[in-house]
């Protein structure tokens, strides 16, 4: 496709990598390399917190990021209509630079949505949705109230496509009576940045991973911290690496009074580039979740060849299986100090080569991007 005949296509986020959370919708970014592929992507962003670090988010560059930071002291109230207001002068500059965009593709629906909407209306271009958002799940702890979900519903409308990144996703917005022209794409891993490569550093024991939020309700820090002290009163051939950009609770104060720190050891705001190292030295990847929406760190194991250990979850346990991993009960943290130690055991059991290659066929960003081409190609029909 030549680059008169490709489209341009403008995202926009409710949730963006900032300085204080560089994993903050990083996810959002990795969708919008996989369009890259097929069309000309301007990425516009307006935020009242630190702006990202570019050059640390690894973002492929044919994607066309112009971001506006505004005060933080601007009243609540008047923050959406100031907002909007930026959102539509970087929507001009894109089209400036880019030419006359042809689809909005919006992430999350609340508040992205809203926008998204507003600019359909002030520039008659259509808007479709990325849903990844986890209080749809009926077992999530962060609903969303009866306003929200009202103005979900409205925005969900208007939207002409709504993509959630599973079944299992789309299923839970349906049971809160959200109506939608609903097209499931999945998240996205960059297979050429994660990758199985021969180890480059000696380590000792065998190597586990963890990368998330470590908030406790969703991902169960402290089971795995459990399981952790029963493998280690067994054996001491192992240890755990915990990658996240949060610091709300001292875990690590928590590691250390339990006597672990020799055996846990936490690595703050990683690159996707040190990130997808960190997987190629590692052994298994562990996620002890008590719901998911997607789990992308779980598709960037198999593209690094590492098994995955996780609790049996939907959508999950539609990615784990015997060859590339073990299912095991939710909140049982002591199943996953078995599973830890069979793992440890039998270290050479999974074929690195089939875990990557399911990877790559399924959530490559050839795979993805060609879906979402497709969905916008609708979605200008129908304009």
């Amino acid at each position: 496709m030549s680059n008169a005949k490709k489209m341009h296509i403008v995202f926009l986020s409710s949730w963006f990598p900032t300085g204080k959370e560089p994993f903050n919708g990083n996810f959002v970014i990795r969708h919008s390399e996989a369009v890259a592929l097929y069309a000309d992507v301007s990425f516009i962003n307006v935020t009242s917190d630190p702006l990202s670090n570019k050059d640390g988010l690894d973002i492929a560059p044919g994607i066309y990021i112009i971001e506006r930071k505004i005060s933080q002291k601007i009243p609540k109230p008047l923050l959406p209509i100031v907002k909007l207001y930026y959102l539509w002068k970087l929507f001009k500059k894109a089209k400036k630079e880019k030419g006359k965009p042809d689809v909005i593709h919006s992430n999350v629906i609340f508040p992205g949505a809203f926008y998204a909407w507003f600019l359909k209306i002030l520039t008659n271009t259509p808007f479709i949705v990325s849903e990844h958002w986890t209080g749809y799940l009926p077992e999530s702890a962060n609903k969303p109230g009866w306003f929200k979900l009202l103005l979900v519903k409205l925005l969900a409308k208007k939207a002409s496509a709504v993509c959630p990144v599973s079944n299992h996703l789309k299923d839970a917005m349906m049971l809160c009576n959200i109506k939608a022209n609903f097209r499931v794409v999945p998240n996205v891993v960059n297979t050429d940045l994660f990758n199985i490569k021969n180890k480059t550093a000696i380590k000792t024991g065998f190597q586990f991973l963890h990368v998330s939020s470590l908030i406790d309700t969703h991902k169960n820090i402290s089971g795995l911290i459990s399981a952790v002290k029963i493998l280690s009163k067994n054996r001491k051939d192992f240890k755990l690496h915990i990658i996240t950009c949060s610091r709300e609770r001292n875990w690590e104060k928590i590691v250390d009074e339990q006597g672990l720190s020799c055996y846990v050891e936490f690595h703050y705001s990683y690159s996707p580039a040190q990130i997808a190292s960190f997987f190629r030295e590692t052994d298994a990847f562990v996620l002890f979740s008590n719901y998911e929406t997607f789990g992308v760190v779980v598709i960037e194991s198999f593209a690094s060849g590492v098994p995955v250990i996780s609790t049996n979850i939907k959508p999950i346990d539609e990615l784990v299986n015997d060859e590339r991993g073990k299912l095991i009960e939710v909140g049982n943290y002591k199943e996953l100090a078995r599973t830890m130690s069979d793992f440890i055991d039998a270290c050479n059991r999974f074929n690195k080569d089939k875990i990557r290659k399911f990877a790559t066929q399924n959530f490559s960003y050839e795979s993805i991007g060609q879906q979402f081409l497709n969905i916008y190609k609708e979605t200008i029909k129908l304009k």
